[in-house]
């Protein structure tokens, strides 16, 4: 970043930023949503930056993505729908306000703004291609309530039977692999059936990023079996 500026100390500090995603959790929460708080926030800012990082890319650029990450998800806040263009929307104007160079705004909002595959999200960018690659892959029991209304949700299932999910980054071949460790609470189905174009879109973003995706559940190569590879 130019300066000495810690532009993500600073977001991270931020009253509006924390009241934005404050307000995105209990939006998300009453809509039954899996948990959208700061620790996805957190997580999505932090992998992010070292997905980048460990691939090459400055640490500006990582730092950019980061923070992209960290607010990403704010514009639920308002609404769920079209969420990727409000937050950027907000961002915009956060962000405006610390100093930062413009040109270095526009790519955090226009990676915010490309993030959501119900939105004709593409990854415009590298920054954008990391952050939808981990967004993406938060399949975590972490995520979920122990909400009894909401055990035969599938989000819910699929991410209570997740006990354990590490992007692991190869960076010799260039492969980044979700690898997850899951119970019998959920069905490999009913996890394709929600993630399925998610993962499509994984490997498209890790195609930007010159690098090969990949999903391990309980060891075994999923995409290759289910034939969900992405189309040439």
């Amino acid at each position: 970043m130019e300066g000495k500026a810690d532009y993500l100390k600073m977001i991270k500090s931020n009253p509006k930023v924390e009241g934005l995603i404050i307000a995105t959790k209990e939006n998300l929460d009453f809509r039954g949503f899996n948990a959208h708080g700061f620790t996805h926030a957190n997580f999505v800012a932090n992998e992010t930056k070292r997905l980048l990082l460990e691939l090459g890319y400055t640490a500006k650029a990582a730092e950019l993505a980061a923070i992209a990450g960290y607010m990403h998800d704010i514009g639920c806040s308002i609404n769920r729908e079209k969420h990727a263009a409000i937050g950027a929307a907000l961002a915009f104007q956060i962000l405006s306000e610390t100093g930062m160079p413009v040109k270095d705004v526009i790519r955090i909002v226009s990676t915010i703004g490309n993030h959501d595959e119900n939105a004709d999200g593409l990854p415009i960018n590298e920054y954008c291609a990391a952050l939808i690659i981990v967004d993406k892959c938060d399949i975590h029991r972490s995520r979920i309530y122990m909400d009894e209304a909401r055990k035969d949700n599938p989000h819910y299932k699929v991410n209570f039977a997740t006990e354990k999910r590490e992007i692991v980054i190869d960076t010799k071949k260039r492969v980044i692999t979700l690898a997850l460790t899951m119970n019998s609470k959920a069905s490999l189905f009913e996890m394709m059936e929600i993630y399925s174009g998610r993962f499509q879109l994984c490997q498209t973003s890790a195609k930007m990023l010159k690098c090969e995706f990949k999903l391990l559940v309980n060891g075994i190569d999923i995409m290759s079996v289910t034939g969900c590879r992405r189309a040439e």
